[in-house]
């Protein structure tokens, strides 16, 4: 996924995409669900529990905790796990 959104990136600033847009917000979405899902195992290991019982979480979901996340000073794990 990283290298289609370089990939598109790079058609885009040269002029030669025309459906990248919709393509890179298609991508972002899906990046920032397997981040999200990266954190929450994280921070469960981290909290003593089970990595496993992570969950990907609906593009809905991680896009508003996305938005509120910047917007809003960083908080420690215990914060983040409880969010999860």
């Amino acid at each position: 996924m990283l290298e289609e959104e370089h990939q598109l990136w790079e058609r885009e600033s040269a002029g030669d995409a025309t459906d990248a847009d919709q393509r890179l917000a298609e991508l972002r979405v899906s990046l920032d669900q397997c981040w999200d899902l990266l954190r929450q195992r994280r921070d469960r290991r981290d909290a003593g529990l089970s990595p496993e019982s992570a969950e990907l979480r609906s593009p809905d979901v991680v896009e508003r905790y996305s938005q509120s996340a910047r917007s809003e000073p960083a908080q420690g794990g215990t914060e983040r796990l409880a969010a999860t």
